[in-house]
């Protein structure tokens, strides 16, 4: 497991460069970046590796970034400490260019993995209902076409 920052020392309002790797487990999963400044913590969920820009704001001096993670039903975690000066006035730390919606789908995967394999089903068919009903809405043959999706679905599973 590694964690690397580009620089250990900056003053506020500066852009660390973080970098992550869970290593060679063959299952990793929960991988989080935790962000903790001295007034709040923060965690991020990520991949099993990869890079990511932070501004690192207002510090009581040290700001710990730990990378988390289970990997091969292990517990591991890294640990790295960057000293802040005072410099520019923040409220706290924001994310360099972070893209919404590849969040949500981090977020997604993540939910997904959490599942266990036997009530994925459930989870499916759920998600069709409730997507049929909520566009039944603004069109009423959506409840039905929906209902219709479900069966086909459902079907699908028994074969």
């Amino acid at each position: 497991m590694k964690l690397k920052i580009d620089r250990s020392k900056v003053t506020e309002g500066d852009v660390v460069t973080v970098k992550w790797d869970a290593g060679r487990a063959k299952s990793v999963t929960g991988a989080v970046i935790t962000i903790d400044n001295g007034f709040r913590k923060a965690e991020i969920p990520v991949e099993r590796s990869g890079e990511k820009k932070f501004r690192l704001n207002r510090s009581e001096g040290k700001t710990v970034i730990v990378f988390t993670a289970v990997a091969d039903g292990k517990f591991l975690r890294a640990e790295q400490r960057v000293r802040v000066k005072a410099g520019r006035q923040y409220d706290s730390y924001t994310v360099v260019r972070e893209n919404v919606f590849k969040r949500l789908g981090m977020w997604l995967k993540l939910f997904w993995q959490s599942i266990p394999h036997d009530k994925r089903h459930s989870w499916v068919m759920l998600f069709i209902l409730f997507l049929s009903f909520v566009l039944s809405i603004f069109h009423t043959t959506c409840a039905f076409y929906g209902l219709g999706i479900l069966a086909l679905y459902l079907i699908w599973t028994l074969l």
